[in-house]
């Protein structure tokens, strides 16, 4: 069988690991769709508590933009077949994931407690749970990326 009858019986065919990823994609954006709902419906009810975030959250998000700088470049390199290079950007970017999960876990657990803060019991209060559910949320979403990183970094 030729090559170009192999491209015809292939053509109409999903490319399996680019469909993962866009149903990946499509999930953690309902994900955050959903939460961002109920934080708006919640809220709205009353009962809720007004507090500053910490200013490690503001770190938080200056990091992860530079992760997802440095993968771009990472991506960039692959592509012009600079594989020494990109691995160097994925290494950092693996590494800026890391330094976002400490400014996240610094945030909740050491500023948000000292602001008698908490996710549950007594003295918590809903828009304090919903920080640290959303915390959660980026943390489980980080460690999978972190790991998928590691497995890609791994493979070249």
């Amino acid at each position: 069988m030729s090559t170009m009858s192999i491209h015809k019986e292939n053509k109409g065919l999903v490319n399996t690991s680019k469909f993962t990823l866009w149903m990946f994609l499509v999930s953690i954006v309902m994900v955050f769709a959903a939460l961002t709902s109920a934080y708006l419906v919640r809220r709205a009810e009353g009962n809720w508590l007004e507090f500053d975030l910490p200013n490690s959250f503001l770190y938080s998000t200056i990091v992860i933009v530079l992760s997802s700088i440095t993968l771009h470049f990472a991506y960039t390199n692959i592509k012009n077949n600079n594989i020494s290079q990109s691995k160097i950007l994925m290494l950092i970017t693996t590494l800026l994931g890391l330094v976002f999960l400490g400014f996240q876990y610094y945030a909740c657990f050491v500023e948000l407690f000292d602001m008698k803060v908490f996710l549950g019991g007594s003295q918590s209060n809903p828009s304090g749970s919903f920080v640290y559910v959303l915390v959660g949320v980026h943390w489980a979403h980080l460690i999978s990326g972190i790991i998928y990183l590691l497995i890609i970094l791994s493979k070249t």
